[in-house]
């Protein structure tokens, strides 16, 4: 079944009148909902008679209910995944720079955010390039010095367009030296 798991999987969901109790039997029987399932924590829910929302808010709305009941969980699962993170990387304080909650905090991370320390013995790249091999996906942050992005080319070679103020050296620093590691809910961390 490996051809399902695909991102169009979403949208043949949406496409079927899934849901009534009379025609769950019809789906399950097809092997459609258990393929689902293998592919996405999946919670199905009716849509109108042609297979439809009725208007895109009712949709919307439905989505919004069902994955508001999972909130809770998600919250958890990515403080925990955080934290393991935090605790595993702490000793290498020397190295890198970490990310802290601020006083009072409590926030639900999203990703677990690296810089590289100047005075360490590799680089981003070199720690990302390992990461990636062990098949820990990284993502480079979408900051740092923003007027060095491709989207700012035509206007860097005219100078119009933007104003720099200062050498911008920390942005260019985040932008040399940052990565994070995502700390999606569904991640379980190693024994």
């Amino acid at each position: 079944m490996d051809e399902i798991k695909s991102p169009k999987i979403a949208t043949v969901l949406l496409s079927y009148d899934y849901g009534l109790p009379e025609r769950r039997p019809s789906l399950e029987r097809g092997r459609f909902f258990p393929a689902i399932c293998d592919f996405a924590d999946v919670t199905p829910f009716w849509l109108e008679e042609n297979g439809y929302p009725e208007d895109l808010e009712g949709l919307q709305d439905r989505l919004g209910r069902v994955q508001l009941k999972k909130l809770p969980d998600f919250i958890r699962r990515r403080k925990e995944n955080w934290s393991y993170l935090r605790d595993r990387l702490g000793r290498s304080g020397d190295r890198l720079i970490l990310p802290e909650a601020q006083e009072n905090g409590d926030p639900s991370w999203f990703g677990f955010l690296i810089t590289v320390r100047e005075e360490a013995r590799f680089t981003r790249d070199d720690g990302v390039r390992l990461l990636e091999g062990k098949g820990v996906q990284t993502r480079m942050l979408f900051a740092g010095n923003l007027i060095k992005h491709p989207c700012f080319d035509s206007m860097r070679s005219s100078g119009v367009g933007y104003r720099r103020i200062g050498d911008l050296s920390v942005t260019d620093r985040i932008m040399r030296d940052t990565f994070w590691i995502g700390v999606y809910p569904a991640w379980t961390p190693p024994p």
